[in-house]
């Protein structure tokens, strides 16, 4: 016999394709809500920016790098310390480029000194040939006159034949010296000056590369301003590659901000700028405002580090901001979708 059950007026318990009707639909709005969340996700945009840090700098400011490899020997200046275009910063051990000027000195003297032995020589010899040349031509002139003379006695009768040879011999002889002389080949001599000079251009240009080697050792300020000194230290090696100083003059009216490499692409001169400065890093910060005006073609650091130098104009709002001091940016790079966002910060 089956079961007898008794209700006091609930509703009748719901049957197997009641209850997959109903499942199907609660599923079919759930993934209709999700639909239309997943839709205004991609259809609400808002504001992507590219984080970026750097410093305030003037618009009249310098790096300053050695120009070569070398150890520190003495430093000059200081960070705060107020510099002139040229003045010295650092020197670098140069012992032996002092030694090499003074090598090239000495030959470049040895050169000078035998090219101007030889100029005197030649200027000499050509000296002494030219006027052999004019006794001979003299010479030739005055048997030429003898020969006349003779030749009209010979013909009255009042010389000799031998003194007419004679003469005519003479006059031979003179025209043959003249000649030799004439062809007598000098060039050699200028020849071996042009030699010397060449030599002498040469160790001149030795002593220029190394007195420009002996400057490289002296690192020198590229512009008047207010120089601030990285960390380094006497004997410490210096490569090419390092900032020493940073040199500021003018009002601080920029900053230089490092961009990460994967958001350098989509910063372009014009985009807005929101910054805090370290020097008013307080309960409330203080906001700047202000815009990309330039970016460097290179993307710089190395490994997971690579960034794009990017320069911002921003307004100070009269505060006082010295040069150097840190800040910490927003670089607006356009808008996304809210998923974008959330997704791909």
């Amino acid at each position: 016999m089956g079961d007898i059950r008794t209700t006091a007026g609930e509703e009748m318990p719901s049957t197997r394709s009641e209850r997959s009707s109903r499942l199907l639909r609660n599923l079919g709005v759930a993934l209709l809500i999700a639909a239309v969340v997943v839709a205004t996700g991609f259809l609400i945009r808002v504001p992507k920016y590219a984080a970026a840090s750097g410093y305030a700098t003037t618009s009249v400011y310098a790096e300053t790098r050695s120009a070569t490899t070398g150890r520190i020997a003495e430093i000059l200046v200081f960070s705060g310390d107020d510099v002139k275009a040229g003045d010295p910063l650092v020197r670098l051990e140069d012992d032996a480029e002092r030694a090499a000027v003074g090598e090239a000195r000495s030959q470049v003297a040895e050169a000078e000194s035998r090219l101007s032995l030889k100029s005197a020589s030649v200027a000499e010899t050509l000296r002494a040939h030219n006027e052999r040349l004019r006794l001979a031509e003299l010479e030739l002139s005055y048997a030429e006159e003898q020969l006349k003379l003779t030749r009209l006695l010979h013909d009255k009768g009042l010389v000799s034949g031998r003194k007419l040879s004679d003469d005519e011999f003479g006059v031979t002889r003179s025209r043959e010296t003249l000649r030799s002389l004439r062809e007598t080949d000098l060039t050699i001599g200028q020849i071996e000056i042009d030699v010397l000079k060449q030599e002498l251009a040469t160790k001149r240009e030795a002593l220029e590369r190394a007195e420009a080697a002996l400057r490289d050792r002296t690192i020198r300020a590229p512009i008047a301003g207010r120089a601030f000194r990285y960390t380094f230290y006497v004997g410490e090696l210096l490569r090419p590659d390092m900032v020493l100083y940073e040199v500021f003059d003018g009002e601080v009216n920029l900053l230089k901000l490092r961009v990460p490499e994967r958001y350098a692409a989509r910063v372009k001169p014009g985009q807005r700028v929101k910054l805090r400065l370290g020097t008013y890093r307080t309960l409330i910060p203080t906001r700047f405002y202000g815009q990309v005006e330039a970016m460097r073609d290179v993307v710089e650091g190395s490994g997971d580090n690579n960034y794009r130098v990017v320069y911002c104009s921003f307004d100070r709002k009269d505060w006082p901001v010295a040069p150097g001091t840190s800040a910490n940016a927003r670089i607006r790079i356009g808008r996304v979708s809210l998923w974008s966002l959330i997704f791909q910060p």
